[in-house]
C-alpha cells in the first residue's frame, strides 16, 4: 500500500500570460471561509466560485479538512469565474488513493495517480464535474482562465502512459476546422510535418508523439505524450502472477474475483491464492463480482506484500458471483503464518480496539494483540463494544498489521427491510419506501439483481418504480448485516376496453381493465381455465382464479388482465379484480357442424347435433372424436367429464371449442354428451388395423381394404401394408370401419 508524506503551503500563485491567467487556489479550512448550505459548501476566493454538492449521492457533505475538501463518489464539484472569465483548464492535486477519473459534461477530467493529479483543458464559463467513479480529495486547484488561444491544444486519446497491448492513438482539436500535423522522432511538428489523418498505430517499446494544432495563420502549442508498449507474460492464475519477477507485466488467463474495493485498492481472489490490485479503475466492483480473464499489471511488491500495479483498460465489468467469506484466524495464529497469508480476506472475532489515533489502532483479544491500519476507510467504532474486525492482512516496515474492511458489533442484531407497498401486480407506477425495525441502521439497495452490499445505493427516498422491477435490500449497523430482503413490483399499464373484440384489437402484452361484464360458458375444476363470452365474441381466461364459476354465472366489469395469443386462441391473463358472480343468466349454444369448424371458433360455447362417438387406440392411449359422415374432430377431456361408454349411439355434444399444436389443429371440450338412438359398427374379431410410424398394417384375413383419409379421398385399396404421411386416417375392412392416427 503506498503512503505519501506531503506538505501544503497556504499561497495563491496567479500568473499571467498573453490574453489569459492561471491561478493556484487552496481548498483547506484556512485558505477560505466556506459556507455550508442544503446538502453542499460553498466559497469565493481570489475571483472564484467553488462548490461540492451531494447531487446523487447518498453521502453528506463534509466540511473542508485542514488541507482537502473531500469529493465522494457521485458528488458533484463546481468552478467558475467572478467575471464570466472562461476556464481553459483545470488541474486538480489530490491527496494519495483518492486520485479518480471525474466526468465533465461529455470529456473526462483524467487521473494521474504518480503526479496526483486530476486534468481537464477545454473551454467553459462554468466548470461542472462529477466524482464518477470514487471519492476524489482535493488539496489545490491550478486554474487556466480568460481568453483562450486561437486553436485549442490537440489533445491524445488515450493519454500517454505504460500499455500491456499495442494502442491507435487517435488525435483531436476542440477548434472546428483545424488540421493537425505530429512527429514520432522527437523532433518538433510543424505544418510541414505529417498530416494527422487516421489514428497512429503504438506498438512495443516507447514511442513519443508531438502535435501542433493550425488553422490559417494561427497555431496551438506543442503537445506530446509519450506511450510505453511493455510485453506481457501470460500466467494462469494469481500464484504465477505472483512469481513473477518484480516490474514484469502479466495477463491473468483465468477469472479472478473481486473482494473489496476502495479507491485505488481493490482485492481478489483465485484458488491459487490472494492479491492486492492498485490503480484507478473505471469498473467497481462489489464481493463476489467474477472479474473476466484477462485482467494485466505490472507485478510490483511493495514492502514485501504482493501487488499488481494494474493496466485498467484490461479490468472488464464483472458478473455477479458468490462472496467471499473471511477465514476465521487468532491473532496468534495471524502472526505465526505472516509470510504466507499477506493479503488474506480474514475475521477476528471478540476483538475490542484501543490506541485509535488517526488511521492507527490496536486489535486485542484476551492478551494478544496487533496493530490495524485504516487505509480502507473503514469506520473505526471508538464505543468500547466487542466487533469482529474482517479486513486484510498487511506488514510495515516486516510487522504484521490488519488492513480492516468493516467492522462487526457482535452485540447486534439488524432486522431485514421491509417494504411498503409490498411486492406485487400494481396498474399504476409506485414510490417505494424501505425501512428496518433496527434503529439507526443504514439501508443499500440495488435494482439490477446483483445483492447489494455497503457499497450499493444508500436509500434516501422513496424509489421510483414505473416498470417491472426487483429491489433487493441490506440493512447495516456498526458493520452487523441483516439478511437480504427482496420483493418484485410487476407494474401493468391498462387501457379500458368494453368487449371482448375490442380487447382482441389490443398487441400482445398490453393490459387491459374491461369495462362491461362477460359470461361464464365453462371452468376447469382447478379454475385455470375459464372460458366466457360477451356480444362481440369468446376468450380464454388462462391463470388461477380465486372464484369458482359454473355455466351462465355473470362476472361483474372492473377486471384487469393481460393479452396473450397462444395457438391463436386469444387469452386474458388475470392480475386482478375477479369478483364472484353477480347473477346467472341462460346461455344457448351455438349450433355447429364439425365441417363447418374453424379456428375462429376458439373458446366458443357450442352444439353438435346427431353426431357419432369413435375411438382411436394407440398403446395405453385413447383418443376420442366426433364423427360425422367422413367429418371427424379430435375431443379432449377437458372438464373430466364420464365419457359415454355405449359408442353405438349417436350424441349431441356441448362444449368449448379450442386450437392446439402449431399446425392448427381444431380440438373440442365436452361438456355434455347427450345420447340419442344408434347402431353399433360391425366388427370382426379376426382382423385388426394397426396404425404404425408412417404406416398402417391390416393383420388377418380381409377380403376388401380400403383407406380413406379423414376428408374421403381414396388413398390404398386392397393393400395389407400402407405407407402414408402422418394424420387420422379411415380404415374399412369388410364390414368394419375403424379409425387410425398414424405417427
Amino acid at each position: 500500500m503506498k503512503k505519501f508524506l506531503l506538505s501544503l503551503l497556504a499561497i495563491v500563485a496567479v500568473s499571467l500570460t498573453a490574453g489569459a491567467s492561471t491561478a493556484t487556489i487552496l481548498t483547506n479550512s484556512s485558505a477560505s471561509t466556506w459556507t455550508a448550505g442544503t446538502k453542499m459548501y460553498s466559497t469565493t476566493i481570489n475571483g472564484f466560485n467553488l462548490s461540492y454538492e451531494q447531487n446523487t449521492s447518498g453521502t453528506t457533505p463534509v466540511a473542508p479538512k485542514t488541507d482537502h475538501i473531500r469529493i465522494y463518489k457521485n458528488f458533484l464539484f463546481k468552478i467558475s469565474r467572478t467575471d464570466g472569465a472562461a476556464i481553459t483548464k483545470v488541474v486538480m492535486h489530490t491527496t494519495s488513493s483518492y486520485t479518480a477519473d471525474m466526468a465533465v459534461g461529455s470529456d473526462t477530467a483524467k487521473a494521474d495517480e504518480t503526479a496526483l493529479t486530476v486534468t481537464w483543458t477545454g473551454s467553459t464559463t462554468a466548470f461542472s464535474a462529477v466524482a464518477v467513479n470514487a471519492q476524489v480529495r482535493i488539496k489545490s486547484i491550478d486554474i487556466s482562465y480568460g481568453t483562450p488561444a486561437a486553436v485549442e491544444d490537440p489533445a491524445f486519446s488515450p493519454a500517454g502512459g505504460t500499455f500491456y497491448a499495442d494502442q491507435n492513438v487517435t488525435i483531436s482539436c476542440a477548434t472546428a476546422g483545424a488540421s493537425i500535423f505530429y512527429t514520432t522522432d522527437g523532433t518538433a511538428p510543424t505544418t510541414a510535418s505529417s498530416a494527422y489523418t487516421a489514428a497512429i498505430p503504438v506498438t512495443l517499446g516507447t514511442t513519443t508523439i508531438k502535435a501542433i494544432a493550425s488553422k490559417g495563420t494561427d497555431l496551438s502549442s506543442v503537445v506530446s505524450a509519450t506511450y510505453v508498449v511493455k510485453p506481457v507474460t501470460s500466467v494462469s492464475n494469481i500464484a504465477g502472477f505472483v512469481a513473477l519477477d518484480s516490474a514484469a507485466a502479466g495477463k491473468i488467463t483465468n477469472p479472478i474475483t473481486a473482494i473489496f474495493q476502495s479507491g485505488s485498492n481493490l482485492y481478489v481472489k483465485d484458488s491459487s491464492g490472494y492479491l492486492l490490485v492498485y490503480g484507478a479503475m473505471s469498473n467497481k466492483y462489489n464481493n463476489g463480482d467474477v472479474i473476466p480473464a484477462g485482467a494485466s499489471g505490472v507485478n510490483s511488491p511493495y514492502n514485501g506484500i504482493p501487488e499488481m500495479q494494474c493496466d485498467s483498460t484490461t479490468f472488464d465489468a464483472g458478473t455477479a458471483g458468490t462472496a467471499v467469506e473471511p477465514t476465521a484466524m487468532t491473532i496468534a495464529n495471524l502472526k505465526a503464518n505472516q509470510a504466507s497469508i499477506l493479503s488474506h480476506y480474514i475475521a477476528i472475532t471478540g476483538a475490542t480496539l484501543t490506541s485509535i489515533s488517526g488511521k492507527n489502532f490496536q486489535i486485542h483479544v484476551g492478551t494478544d494483540s496487533i496493530a490495524g491500519y485504516n487505509n480502507l476507510s473503514a469506520t473505526i467504532p471508538t464505543n468500547g463494544g466487542t466487533y469482529t474486525v474482517q479486513g486484510f492482512v498487511s506488514q510495515h516496515n516486516g510487522v504484521i498489521q490488519i488492513a480492516p474492511s468493516a467492522f462487526i458489533n457482535e452485540g447486534v442484531t439488524v432486522a431485514a427491510p421491509t417494504f411498503d407497498p409490498a411486492a406485487g401486480t400494481y396498474t399504476s407506477a409506485q414510490s417505494v419506501s424501505l425501512e428496518s425495525a433496527t434503529d439507526g441502521a443504514m439501508i443499500y439497495y440495488t435494482t439490477d439483481g446483483t445483492v447489494p452490499s455497503a457499497s450499493s445505493k444508500a436509500f434516501t427516498s422513496a424509489i421510483a418504480v414505473d416498470s417491472t422491477m426487483t429491489i433487493k435490500a441490506i440493512a447495516i449497523l456498526d458493520g452487523s448485516k441483516s439478511d437480504v430482503a427482496s420483493a418484485t413490483y410487476k407494474i401493468i399499464i391498462t387501457s379500458d376496453v368494453a368487449s371482448i373484440s375490442d380487447f382482441a384489437a389490443l398487441a400482445d402484452n398490453a393490459g387491459a381493465k374491461f369495462t362491461n361484464h362477460v359470461i361464464v360458458t365453462a371452468q376447469t375444476s382447478d379454475k385455470k381455465y375459464t372460458f366466457v363470452k360477451d356480444d362481440s365474441g369468446a376468450m380464454t381466461i388462462f391463470g388461477t382464479l380465486d372464484n369458482a364459476y359454473t355455466l351462465g354465472n355473470v362476472i361483474p366489469s372492473g377486471f384487469i388482465g393481460t393479452k396473450s395469443t397462444y395457438n391463436k386462441v386469444l387469452e386474458l391473463v388475470p392480475v386482478s379484480g375477479f369478483s364472484a358472480a353477480t347473477s346467472t343468466v341462460e346461455v344457448t349454444p351455438e349450433i355447429k357442424t364439425i365441417a363447418a369448424v374453424t379456428n375462429a371458433d376458439q373458446s366458443k360455447y357450442v352444439k353438435f347435433e346427431n353426431v357419432n362417438l369413435d375411438t382411436v387406440v394407440s398403446g395405453t392411449k385413447t383418443t376420442y372424436f366426433l364423427v360425422s359422415g367422413t367429418d371427424s374432430l379430435e375431443v379432449f377431456n377437458k372438464f373430466g367429464i364420464t365419457m359415454p361408454a355405449d359408442l353405438s349411439k349417436k350424441f349431441d355434444a356441448t362444449g368449448v371449442m379450442t386450437v392446439y399444436s402449431k399446425n392448427l389443429i381444431n380440438e373440442f371440450y365436452p361438456t355434455i354428451f347427450e345420447a340419442k338412438s344408434g347402431v353399433a359398427a360391425v366388427t370382426s374379431s379376426d382382423v385388426k388395423v394397426i396404425a404404425g410410424v408412417g404406416e398402417i398394417n391390416v393383420i388377418g384375413q380381409a377380403k376388401k381394404i380400403e383407406v380413406y383419409t379423414v376428408g374421403g379421398a381414396l388413398i390404398s385399396l386392397g393393400q395389407s401394408k400402407i405407407s402414408c404421411a402422418p394424420g387420422l386416417y379411415i380404415v374399412r375392412t369388410d364390414n368394419k370401419v375403424a379409425k387410425v392416427i398414424v405417427k
